[in-house]
């Protein structure tokens, strides 16, 4: 048996102007949601959480320095658990920031860059008990 690089990944690319163009991109968008829903119930099993956003990786935002921001409380080895079985699904890391509510509330008072990149970036929001909207 040969072992194949994970990096060896085939990209494509879908034809706008095929007739079932729309049905397909919805089709994608749904399984996000499916995914994205899957995700939020997983990580809220782990503590407190107030917030969390996909970005980077989950929304096809490559300039993003995170893919996920959770803001609260969780057991972080089980985290990071999760998070690598994720990247074996995936086939990709995925880079995470896990900031207390106290961080959050200071680096956005302060308007911390990192922060603002994220909140005024491509995001999903799963949950949002920090209103951030």
């Amino acid at each position: 048996m040969q072992k194949v690089p994970m990096d060896n990944k085939k990209f494509y690319r879908a034809n706008p102007d095929f007739v079932l163009f729309d049905e397909l991109k919805a089709l994608v968008f749904k399984s996000q949601l499916l995914i994205g829903k899957s995700l939020s119930e997983s990580i809220m099993g782990l503590g407190k959480v107030k917030m969390l956003l996909l970005t980077g990786f989950f929304t096809g935002d490559t300039g993003t320095d995170t893919d996920l921001l959770i803001v609260g409380s969780v057991h972080k080895p089980r985290l990071q658990r999760m998070l690598r079985q994720l990247e074996k699904s995936f086939g990709h890391v995925i880079n995470y920031t896990l900031m207390s509510v106290h961080e959050y509330r200071l680096r956005k008072a302060m308007t911390d860059k990192f922060l603002y990149k994220i909140l005024e970036g491509k995001k999903m929001t799963l949950i949002d008990e920090m209103n951030i909207h």
